[in-house]
């Protein structure tokens, strides 16, 4: 992260922590070397493969982005999660 966050920065991109383990120091490190930066706290979109959740996931966080101006949202290139997106 440390090799990472420098490159990001003086790109001026920004870095996305999906926190798949509650170990993880990126959004941290990211902070400390001025890289803009967020995370999701709620479960991937198509934590299951399957078409009904993944439209249910997708719809709440376009629900959050409405009432909060902002969501981030991360999901797989999987054939339900592109349904649920169309």
């Amino acid at each position: 992260m440390d090799e990472l966050m420098p490159v990001l920065r003086d790109r001026h991109l920004f870095y996305v922590d999906s926190r798949t383990t509650a170990a993880t120091v990126a959004f941290d490190t990211a902070q400390s070397f001025g890289v803009r930066s967020a995370f999701e706290n709620v479960p991937f979109l198509d934590e299951s493969q399957k078409l009904r959740p993944c439209a249910s996931n997708w719809n709440w966080r376009c629900a959050a982005l409405a009432k909060k101006g902002e969501a981030i949202a991360i999901g797989h290139p999987h054939p339900a999660t592109l349904q649920a997106f169309a």
